[in-house]
């Protein structure tokens, strides 16, 4: 989402992330961030979201800067090994999908998206490894269960793996047909 706001604000705003955050170093108020938030909202117009944005942008420089994605899957893996093969099986399953996949790492996910998000992949315990897949319309099965608050907002369901050999035909179908909802419009 912070990428969607910085990549819009141009086309919104007729300024870029650096124009807006140029302004508000030289002309808005001393103050706190709220203050200087609802400033940009009053004076400029900008929604909450892309104010914040901006404000963010000049305060908190580092927060912007991209993560190295291995450190960041590391990291998510940490203590969970038993579950390091199946990651790293479906992280290629899912790869080999199309030469447009691509793998977003986030700090509690593995998000996969060809301009849109079509699966992740979450440790979500030491033993235990959710699939988010959005497949709207599917029905629920005893394995494919509704996602409920699991993943993003996109992510319609889920299934959760214990063991590399639960990486079989069925969860492959379920993700090629995610990956089919997620094709870019012709």
């Amino acid at each position: 989402m912070r990428g969607a706001i910085i990549r819009n604000l141009l086309e919104k705003t007729g300024r870029s992330i650096g124009q807006w955050a140029e302004l508000v170093r030289s002309k808005a108020p001393a103050g706190s961030r709220k203050e200087r938030i609802a400033w940009l909202q009053r004076e400029h117009a900008l929604g909450h979201g892309q104010a914040s944005m901006v404000v963010d942008w000049v305060d908190r420089p580092e927060v912007f800067e991209a993560a190295d994605p291995a450190t960041v899957i590391a990291a998510m893996l940490k203590g969970k090994e038993p579950i390091h093969p199946i990651f790293t099986r479906l992280t290629s399953v899912i790869e080999e999908l199309g030469d447009d996949v691509e793998a977003e790492p986030r700090q509690t996910y593995l998000a996969f998206s060809r301009r849109r998000q079509f699966a992740v992949l979450q440790a979500s315990t030491a033993t235990r490894l959710d699939v988010g897949l959005v497949l709207p319309g599917a029905e629920e099965t005893p394995r494919l269960r509704p996602a409920g608050s699991f993943g993003s907002g996109r992510i319609s369901h889920r299934v959760s793996l214990a063991h590399e050999d639960e990486i079989d035909a069925e969860l492959t179908g379920w993700l090629r047909d995610a990956y089919d909802v997620a094709a870019p419009p012709r």
